[in-house]
């Protein structure tokens, strides 16, 4: 995938890591914060950065249908849970996926059937 300053980009689980690097994003100039959807499930976490132009959103799989890249940045008691909640609206022509996950191994992203889509 050849990331361009128009694709949009979801973080799936935007808590701290997530957050910073959505921030990282726009501070490098590569992107703009209405190109940047963050989801998370305590929403009132994110208020600030939706009053800042970024997408906020409860929804794992509209950000994803909405998206070209997709980072997962959920902790790994979560993973499996999080990747369900998507998994059937990633397309092999549009999406790419990055896990900042860490403790869970490329064999259970092939158990959740999206390893194909993993950078």
């Amino acid at each position: 995938m050849d990331i361009k300053k128009n694709n949009r980009i979801s973080i799936i689980g935007a808590g701290n890591l997530g957050q910073a690097i959505a921030k990282g994003l726009v501070k490098s100039g590569s992107f703009t914060p209405d190109n940047i959807i963050l989801t998370r499930r305590a929403l009132s976490e994110l208020t600030y950065l939706g009053e800042n132009s970024f997408g906020i959103t409860d929804d794992n799989s509209s950000a994803v249908i909405k998206s070209d890249l997709i980072i997962v940045s959920v902790g790994p008691q979560d993973a499996e849970r999080v990747l369900n909640s998507f998994k059937d609206d990633l397309g092999s022509d549009k999406h790419t996926l990055i896990s900042t996950m860490t403790g869970v191994s490329i064999k259970k992203f092939k158990l959740w059937s999206v390893n194909k889509y993993l950078l």
